[in-house]
């Protein structure tokens, strides 16, 4: 039964693409009990958004966005990335993360440090880590990565989104929305095992359903993770280069199979 609490969420958070760290965060308003018909209205809305929103990502043979992320955990100072995520159907991805700091650079301008990047290519699954210099590669098959994919890299999970996992593994609500945007929540059934976050908010742009903004936050609440996302571009060229498994010379070379599969099994 759906929870007595709606999530309302601040004016800001439906303004576009602006500053993640300025908008406000969610917070919880009483509301009473919804009754049963309110309840079936709300089921068969956020069903018929979910079958159009799979649809447009299923027309979207490639998908080509950047983003900034904020990173929030109490007790440490926020942690800034930008990236940009590439999509070529359900077989390849590549995703790739810098860190920001402004801090002691000249001018306060951002300094930009390659932290990691991602790579599928529909056989394997590749993670760069930049600090270590290290390579993990592990051996995944399409039916694996669709399984860990939304609890590791809940942005590709949500840009190209598959309805029928999201039903099998998660309870969905249109919690609010405006002229402009839905914003949508996904809270994990026990069918998922290991889920990675405790909930997630995604606002939805109600012209091209795709994703401007995701608000993840971690099983027990300590942590968040806000994805602002731009320029997204759908069904243009992408360069076969960005999803080939490259070994970079001096970095060690990792198997990661099992390490990449302990996240699903």
């Amino acid at each position: 039964m759906r929870r007595c609490l709606m999530i309302v969420f601040a004016v800001g958070v439906f303004v576009g693409l602006g500053d993640a760290e300025a908008a406000e965060l969610p917070s919880s308003e009483f509301v009473g009990p919804p009754t049963q018909a309110q309840i079936q209205l709300e089921r068969k809305a956020t069903a018929d958004l979910l079958a159009r929103w799979a649809n447009q990502s299923a027309r979207a043979g490639t998908i080509n966005a950047s983003f900034v992320r904020i990173d929030n955990s109490r007790g440490w100072a926020k942690t800034e990335y930008r990236g940009r995520v590439l999509l070529a159907g359900r077989d390849k991805l590549c995703v790739h993360f810098q860190t920001v700091q402004t801090a002691g650079s000249p001018a306060q301008q951002p300094v930009f440090t390659d932290h990691e990047r991602i790579v599928s290519n529909g056989k394997e699954l590749i993670l760069y880590d930049y600090a270590r210099q290290s390579i993990h590669r592990g051996k995944m098959n399409n039916e694996k990565k669709r399984a860990l994919i939304p609890l590791v890299f809940p942005i590709v999970f949500f840009l190209d989104f598959d309805a029928d996992y999201a039903k099998e593994h998660f309870e969905m609500w249109i919690t609010n929305q405006n002229e402009k945007a839905y914003l949508v929540s996904f809270v994990p059934k026990p069918s998922l095992r290991k889920p990675t976050f405790g909930k997630a908010f995604v606002q939805l742009n109600k012209e091209t359903l795709f994703i401007e903004r995701l608000f993840v936050v971690s099983p027990g609440g300590r942590d968040t993770q806000d994805y602002v996302l731009s320029g997204i571009n759908a069904n243009g060229a992408i360069s076969p280069e960005f999803f080939e498994a490259a070994n970079i010379k001096g970095w060690q070379v990792l198997d990661a199979t099992r390490w990449f599969l302990r996240g699903i099994l």
